[in-house]
């Protein structure tokens, strides 16, 4: 049973650190580009950009990256639990994965309510 378990643990957080870099990259993709032109004026720059009330894709985005930064820094601190904390190295992990999964907390408590408002309203 805890081979299975360390196994599907160990695919979770995989799975889920390549959904957080490719969430993440959008996200600070859209940030770059949004942020290049509000600063060079341009009639195609969103208009209520890094809104949390009015710029939808922002909000999203960074919901997705936050579930897949909680899913993964979680799996992440499980797997380490149950393959045991030897030395200094896997302390730092475990250290940095509360830290990760703070973050990853305090940003979807930010966007959920209104990700979720938006997606039923689409519905």
């Amino acid at each position: 049973m805890a081979g299975v378990l360390e196994r599907s643990l160990k695919r979770s957080t995989f799975i889920d650190i390549r959904g957080m870099l490719v969430t993440g990259t959008v996200a600070v993709g859209y940030l770059i580009i949004g942020g290049l032109l509000i600063a060079m004026n341009s009639p195609l720059a969103p208009e209520s950009f890094l809104s949390l009330e009015n710029d939808p894709y922002f909000y999203l985005s960074t919901a997705v990256a936050s579930i897949f930064t909680i899913q993964a820094t979680g799996s992440l601190i499980l797997y380490k639990f149950l393959t045991g904390v030897e030395d200094q190295r896997s302390q730092f992990v475990i250290l940095m994965s509360y830290i990760g999964l703070g973050f990853g907390g305090a940003a979807l408590r930010f966007t959920l309510s209104q990700s979720l408002n938006f997606i039923l309203n689409l519905l």
